[in-house]
């Protein structure tokens, strides 16, 4: 735990108080609590009733209970053949290549085909997820990997917790229909509470992140320059804990460790997103969402009701000791209005590039 003194210094003048302790800290055991496809999916389907298997072009879906390491959220944390896990076909080199994303707001990593590319029709296809230093299988004469999922702090999934799923294909595809991107004006009158019903006179994140020289940590949110001047590419300072300053990281020895604000492409290295991720009202509906629990990916939530989707407290008091300092984004002491559908659209902005031009 860091003294008094140091989170002072931090939190009034941003100053570097020296390397974080580096010491592994395991938390519990990391879970997958649901997949897209489900464990048995399409394997009783009869071979006439095409429609009935899994689609040929659908994406695997994994949803933890933790928030993960995003450097072991890879293809190689994964292991897909055809065939039964006991009598398991060879791998073959022609399975399409399968491409991951990790959303640290639901929590989800899911796994997208190549454009173009699908499963083969009618086919029994197995996934494996190896424990990250277990055995691997297949092949059997592995001893040992160095791939696997992770949670944020280094702990390995739990060896007693589902690590195998099986699904059969049918022979159709999915209707798919891309989500809009959001732009970087309408991102902006996001964290300007804009038609977010805040009362009036009142600007949102922007109350705080202004363009008077005050802002904390220099960090200006009232407008696309403000941005791109000092978020997009930006180290967030309550991350410098090391030896240098300024200096963005991408795979840091720690996560957590310069950590961008934005990090374009990389919504899992965004420190601005985690800031809103520790706070309660994130995970909540947002004004006019229908449903209690809308997620934005076919694998089934772990939990039913309109926080379906938020980790548990414990989970997030342990990402705040790990490395997100200070108050949660928007603080406790104003009146909550950035939920659901406003970090989804802060997420997809990131994930598609963070462009302001």
């Amino acid at each position: 735990m860091l003294p008094a003194i140091a989170v002072l210094a931090l939190t009034t003048t941003g100053c570097d108080y020296g390397a974080r302790e580096q010491r592994t800290s395991l938390g519990p055991p990391l879970h997958v609590v649901a997949t897209y496809p489900a464990d048995g999916a399409g394997i009783d389907c009869p071979s006439s009733e095409p429609v009935c298997g899994v689609a040929i072009d659908t994406p695997l879906e994994l949803r933890f209970d933790r928030f993960l390491l995003p450097t072991s959220a890879v293809r190689q944390s994964i292991v897909y053949y055809t065939g039964r896990a006991r009598t398991p076909a060879l791998l073959d080199p022609r399975l399409p290549e399968l491409t991951p994303a990790y959303d640290p707001f639901e929590r989800v990593v899911r796994f997208t085909l190549p454009a173009g590319a699908t499963l083969a029709p009618n086919t029994l296809y197995t996934v494996e997820l190896p424990v990250a230093g277990a055995p691997a299988t297949p092949p059997r004469d592995v001893p040992a990997v160095g791939f696997g999922f992770r949670a944020f702090d280094g702990a390995p999934l739990d060896e007693q917790g589902l690590l195998r799923i099986s699904f059969r294909t049918g022979e159709h595809r999915l209707a798919a229909s891309p989500r809009p991107v959001p732009t970087c004006d309408e991102v902006v009158a996001l964290l300007r509470c804009e038609g977010l019903g805040c009362a009036p006179g009142y600007v949102g994140c922007a109350s705080c992140h202004l363009d008077d020289g005050r802002a904390p940590y220099g960090l200006r949110l009232t407008s696309r320059d403000a941005l791109v001047e000092t978020a997009i590419g930006q180290v967030a300072h309550q991350t410098e804990t090391g030896p240098t300053t300024g200096v963005a990281l991408e795979a840091a020895a720690r996560f957590g460790s310069g950590m961008p604000l934005i990090d374009p492409l990389r919504p899992e290295n965004s420190y601005l997103l985690y800031k809103l991720l520790v706070g309660p009202s994130v995970y909540e509906p947002s004004a006019g969402e229908t449903e209690d629990c809308a997620s934005a990916y076919s694998v089934a939530p772990a939990a039913s009701g309109p926080d379906c989707l938020a980790p548990s407290l414990a989970e997030r008091d342990r990402l705040r000791s790990w490395f997100v300092l200070g108050e949660a984004m928007p603080p406790a002491h104003v009146a909550p209005f950035f939920f659901r559908a406003e970090a989804r659209k802060l997420l997809e902005f990131i994930r598609a590039g963070a462009l302001c031009p």
